[in-house]
Formats: structure tokens, sequence, C-alpha cells
């Protein structure tokens, strides 16, 4: 079953399991998560607005608007990305939906599918394998730094040292003149900005991504990987003179921090919920989808 949340209404469906699709810069709670980083000078370009509202503080609304006497969070997409949030109105939903993500480990399926749009294309295009993440150790005063490895080991899962992720991507359209990619990407976890990191690390750099961007150059359009220990956060890669043509702003850094995340996930998927699978999906932004025609991507996508 497959069912769809558009940007501009809220489906609740089979009876307290609610689909929102959150639009970017919007945060899901008042308060950050330990470890979570914001998104400095994000909200310094004109083109995006700030937003000090949360979804955490709407929830009173929707619940008035759903007719509902409780609801609450279960999983969405981060700040900086657009995308798929589910909520619940029942308890019993919140079990089931638990159980499928449950399932989903046990089958060893990537449920959470993200689409992004990147600088550079990826040499191989497609790849499914099993990695981890974990943090190199730093310094005083030094901000760890989360890396992708290839060695996960169950003890190092055990002593929670590496946090193991299913993962596989597939590049849906490339522009190479530009050079420019839309690629889908499926994985089993989003923690500590897996997806971010993992395509800094194996695919190529996020379009807008602040957070990682510097760890991933381009040379004749082929990612080249950068030394993580010389790279620093916010410290964003320079976007090309052609793309920045397509896109109506500045090149260099100063033009890639006026553009959003192009991170938005896309579909969750619910195996074995109330006896079938569900895939819920979301439409892609007004913002993406803009992007994406600007760079010639896949334009029948929406």
């Amino acid at each position: 079953m497959n069912m769809s949340a558009t940007e501009d209404e809220l489906d609740d469906i089979r009876d307290g399991l609610v689909v929102l699709n959150k639009p970017f810069g919007v945060k899901v709670h008042g308060h950050d998560k330990p470890g979570a980083r914001s998104k400095a000078g994000q909200n310094s370009a004109s083109s995006i607005p700030v937003c000090d509202f949360t979804v955490e503080e709407a929830l009173p609304h929707l619940k008035s608007y759903l007719k509902v006497s409780d609801l609450s969070i279960l999983k969405s997409a981060e700040r900086y990305t657009s995308g798929i949030m589910l909520l619940s109105a029942d308890q019993k939903i919140s079990k089931n939906v638990k159980r499928s993500f449950d399932i989903a480990k046990s089958r060893k399926l990537p449920h959470l599918i993200h689409w992004m749009l990147t600088l550079g294309y990826p040499v191989a295009t497609y790849k499914k394998e099993r990695v981890g993440i974990k943090f190199l150790e730093a310094g005083e005063g030094e901000i760890r730094q989360p890396v992708i490895v290839n060695e996960v080991s169950r003890r190092a899962v055990a002593l929670k040292r590496i946090h193991p992720v299913l993962v596989e991507f597939r590049v849906l359209s490339t522009n190479p003149a530009l050079p420019t990619s839309l690629v889908e990407i499926a994985t089993s976890s989003v923690k500590f900005h897996f997806v971010r990191v993992y395509a800094s690390d194996r695919i190529a750099t996020i379009l807008g991504d602040v957070l990682y961007s510097s760890r991933m150059n381009t040379l004749l359009g082929v990612p080249v990987k950068a030394q993580i220990q010389k790279t620093l956060s916010f410290d964003m890669q320079p976007l090309p003179e052609k793309v920045a043509e397509k896109l109506g702003v500045p090149k260099g850094a100063v033009g890639h921090s006026m553009i959003p995340t192009m991170l938005h996930l896309r579909s969750i998927i619910l195996p074995s919920f109330r006896g079938e699978d569900l895939i819920l999906t979301a439409e892609l932004p007004m913002h993406f989808r803009w992007t994406k025609d600007k760079l010639n991507l896949l334009s029948e996508c929406k």
C-alpha cells in the first residue's frame, strides 16, 4: 500500500497514524538533542526565512484540527531536512510503527529513503553495503567528527563504539555539464547525521550542506575526498560558476551558503504494518523541485 502526504495537506490514515510533509528549516522539538548542531549562517541568507516555531508547539493546534485527544511524534526528518514526519494519535499505532521498524531491522531492510541533489556525481551508480558510523577521537576543546568505517565488529557494536547501518543508493539522474546529480539513498538509520556523512564519504557533496560539504571536493566532476582532520564544519565547498549561474546565486562558498540543504526524506517503509507493507511518500518541496529543474535533473519527478 502506498500513501502520499503533500505539502498542503495532512493525511489522517489508518485510524491514528498521521503523516506530515515537514518543511525545511522547521525544528521538531523546542530543545536540541544532546550532540545536535545548529546550521550556523543558514538563516542569514535572505532566501531562507527564519523559523522559530516548532512542530512540538503546533501539536495542540494539530490535535484540535484532527479532533484527537493525544498526538505524539514518532519519526521525523530533522530540522534542516524536509520530508516525512510520522505522528500517532493512538498508543496501539505507536506500537505498530515501532514493530514495523523492528521488522525492517530483522529483514535487513533500509526503510528510510532520502533524495538528494549533489555537486558532482559518484563513480558508482548503484551500491548496497553494510557500514558503521563512529566518532574520531578529538583533542581537548575539539569537536568529535563522525566517520564511516567498513569494519563493523559485534564487539564494537555491543560496546556502542560503532553504530551499524545498512545503506543502498542509486543515481537517478546526472548532468555532467555542470556537474550535478540526483541520488536516492535508503538507510536503516539516520543517527549522527548518517546520510550527510555517508554522502560526503562515498557519494558526493550534498548541495547546501553546511556540516560536511568540506569533506569532498570535485575534480572534473568526480568527487575527491579531503582529509577529515583538515576540514572544518561550516567550511563549505565553493559553488562552481556554472551551478551558481543556473541557480542565480554568487559563485564560491558565499553562494553555496545561501542554498537550503537539498536533502528530502522522500519515503518511509513500514513492513507488516497491520498485515501489509506500507510505503509512505512525501512530495518534493518547492525549493527542491525548482533547484532540480534548474539543474536539468529528472524534471518529470515530483
